[in-house]
């Protein structure tokens, strides 16, 4: 049977493009795949990118960090999905592609250099001279005046379902008039939805009453039941869930201090706040924001507790806050659901709240509220900050928070490093996350989340950690076991357990930890023979199953190296992974049939020879009876490896050996003497069929070919 193989269409993937202003340029990044082919060239309106391969473009955060001075507009073309710019100024493109496949596109103001290969036309059309983009101005409109007429009466009338008559029947109106009937119907309707316009009931005049209609109302159909009254078109601020904002001037924290000494500030804010037993609010409050100003969470805690005021005031908000100062948030307080508002309480409320429940993150009014911190309030709080971020997929955010924490003078703290680190991990660069943490004051592993990232980047380099690591890991999940900080200790733990060679504790412990189950998996890979034989043998399969083809891969051609075919393709799966690594398992186990099946087509380095093993092993002896030609012969059956048929029908001499091979040993009479005498005997006897077989095969070795 032949076997057709086919290439399977390569799925697209998302390509994020992310950006930023510079001094003299903006900068677009096309985060692709290394070796990517690509193209830059001119447009009718700007510039396109042309990638080698289809895919799609990301453009969420395309705009996040620029305006639109040079870069006006970004689209895919959906007939040859070129990522298109649109230019608004006398400015050129210039691009490179980095290592990791990051294409690099600039927008720098000038005009190009002679011959740059990318003002060549990428796609056709009159070629717009780029220059700078006046912006559009609104241009002023003669005054149109209109009357109401009857048809503005007859709608607004259907619409609050009240049937009067028609003061102005009779009369005639212009199409402009019915127009602005239509329109102002639709934005009462409208404003009534969003509880801007009130209907008020219908009034009716009683006898003797009544009187001129004022001239401001001369064109107005009266007795409509309507009154109008303007309100703010702005309405409250409200989260993601439906409640409103809290007001910015309540975490309004940097405005709690001042610049004097922090001693100083402190003596003032623990002076006494009360009057005998009934505290001063104003006293006490100013009291605990000082000490939220200064970072001491417990002592704004413990005030608030002492002195809690009569109505409650703002304690619940002062409250949550010290939670957040000590890295010990409340959680589902008055800042849950607030993460999505447009202001600093978003930021609090990300530092409240678990990366589980956050619901849409306002990110540049995150930013906007951190960069408003005091100094000593961003290195203390931006590390968690930065973490959270990172958990919710936000690592362009999380980037802008470090570079805020980084921004300010002198040597930075052990815990800002530590988020830098966390950084570097996220990016995939585990050597700059070490060097980060040397630079630490306390080397590094001073803290437990430093000594997470050392684990998470040693696991990446595949490097070996001691056993001292392991024992602080054991501790610290001990110390904070049910916490939130537990599964990524019992990660590291793991980790570190497979740096340290001891893989049975490791595999043992990915029940707690099964985040870490891929790591573990590769880190084994690479482990010496004698490790990998007595655990990836028999390996249980509800932990294998979720595992990459990578790691899988990896596996099964440690095992192939080691001679077992049939433990590699457990790895590999049905079918396998890897079609070569297969095949080279199905040639251990025999089964060259399967083999040449995997081949089927491959062009890849190794296949042809493999084929060519295959084949020898196809028509070898031993191999399968079916590959015969004809019918089995007695010589044919010596050729499989019958040997019961060869004793039995077989010529000589491979009926003499092969009658030894079956015959059973029969019971020796005697003693020890006569028993290895009877030994020797068969011995003698085997050594000599062997000898004459090896004569016979070579004065015909033709014959079973």
């Amino acid at each position: 049977m032949t076997m057709l193989a086919s290439a399977c269409p390569t799925l697209a993937q998302s390509l994020r493009v992310v950006s930023g202003d510079h001094d003299g340029f903006t900068r677009l990044v096309v985060l692709g795949k290394p070796g990517e082919s690509w193209r830059l060239g001119r447009t009718p309106e700007g510039y396109g990118l042309q990638l080698g391969r289809s895919g799609r473009f990301d453009l969420t955060d395309a705009f996040r960090l620029i305006d639109r001075s040079r870069i006006a507009a970004i689209w895919v073309d959906p007939q040859n999905g070129l990522l298109r710019m649109r230019v608004s100024c006398a400015c050129h493109a210039f691009a490179t592609q980095e290592g990791d496949g990051m294409i690099v596109i600039d927008v720098r103001d000038g005009a190009p250099p002679p011959g740059s290969i990318f003002e060549q036309a990428i796609l056709f059309g009159e070629l717009a001279i780029l220059s700078d983009i006046e912006p559009p101005r609104p241009q002023a409109r003669p005054p149109e005046v209109v009357i109401l007429g009857p048809e503005w009466a007859r709608a607004v009338s259907r619409a609050v379902r009240i049937p009067t008559a028609d003061p102005f029947h009779g009369l005639s109106s212009s199409d402009a008039a019915a127009s602005l009937a239509e329109a102002l119907t639709v934005e009462l309707a409208r404003g009534a939805a969003r509880g801007l316009v009130d209907f008020a009931p219908v009034r009716r005049e009683k006898a003797g009453e009544g009187g001129e209609t004022p001239a401001a109302l001369a064109v107005y159909p009266f007795d409509r039941g309507i009154d109008i009254t303007l309100s703010p078109d702005e309405p409250k601020r409200l989260a993601a869930k439906g409640g409103e904002c809290i007001a910015d001037e309540l975490v309004d924290i940097a405005n709690w201090g001042d610049d004097r000494p922090i001693w100083q500030q402190l003596a003032e804010a623990t002076a006494s706040p009360d009057e005998f037993d009934v505290p001063n609010a104003e006293r006490r409050n100013r009291a605990v924001q000082r000490l939220l100003y200064a970072g001491f969470g417990i002592e704004a805690r413990r005030l608030v507790e002492a002195m809690p005021l009569p109505d409650g005031g703002h304690d619940a908000l002062y409250l949550e806050l010290a939670g957040i100062m000590d890295a010990d948030p409340v959680g589902n307080g008055v800042l849950a659901g607030q993460e999505s508002c447009d202001g600093a309480i978003a930021m609090w409320a990300v530092m409240a709240t678990d990366s589980v429940s956050l619901t849409r993150p306002n990110m540049p009014s995150i930013r906007r509220g951190f960069s408003a911190l005091p100094r000593h309030l961003r290195q203390q709080l931006g590390p968690d900050l930065v973490r959270r971020l990172i958990s919710v997929g936000e690592a362009a955010s999380a980037a802008d928070i470090q570079a805020a924490m980084e921004r300010a003078p002198g040597p930075l703290p052990s815990a800002v490093l530590t988020s830098a680190a966390e950084l570097e991990l996220q990016v995939g660069d585990p050597e700059a996350a070490l060097d980060m943490l040397e630079r630490s004051p306390d080397g590094g592993t001073g803290s437990m989340e430093a000594l997470i990232a050392q684990v998470e980047a040693n696991a990446l380099l595949k490097r070996s950690m001691d056993a001292h690591t392991v024992e602080r890991l054991e501790a610290l999940v001990t110390e904070y076991s049910g916490t939130g900080s537990e599964p990524p200790l019992r990660r590291a733990l793991v980790l570190a357990q497979a740096l340290t060679g001891s893989f049975g504790s490791a595999i043992d412990g990915l029940t707690a930890a099964p985040s870490a189950n891929e790591a573990v998996w590769g880190l084994l890979a690479t482990a010496d023979d004698d490790t990998v034989l007595l655990h990836a043998v028999g390996a249980p399969p509800d932990m294998t199953k979720s595992l990459s083809d990578d790691t899988r891969i990896a596996l099964a051609s440690r095992l192939v190296d080691l001679g077992l075919g049939s433990a590699a393709l457990e790895w590999l799966g049905t079918p396998p992974a890897d079609a070569l690594v297969g095949a080279r398992a199905a040639l251990l186990t025999g089964d060259a049939r399967a083999a040449l099946r995997l081949l089927a087509g491959s062009l890849e380095e190794g296949a042809e020879e493999l084929r060519s093993l295959a084949a020898a092993q196809l028509f070898s002896a031993g191999s399968d009876r079916l590959v015969a030609p004809s019918e089995p012969t007695p010589r044919m059956a010596a050729w499989l490896g019958d040997w019961e048929e060869v004793a039995a029908d077989g010529e000589s001499p491979w009926k003499e050996l092969a009658s030894q091979a079956v015959s059973d040993e029969a019971a020796v009479q005697g003693g020890l003497l006569a028993k290895g005498k009877v030994v020797l005997e068969s011995a003698e006897a085997t050594r000599r069929a062997i000898t004459g077989l090896m004569t016979y095969t070579e004065q015909a070795s033709g014959d079973f070919r």
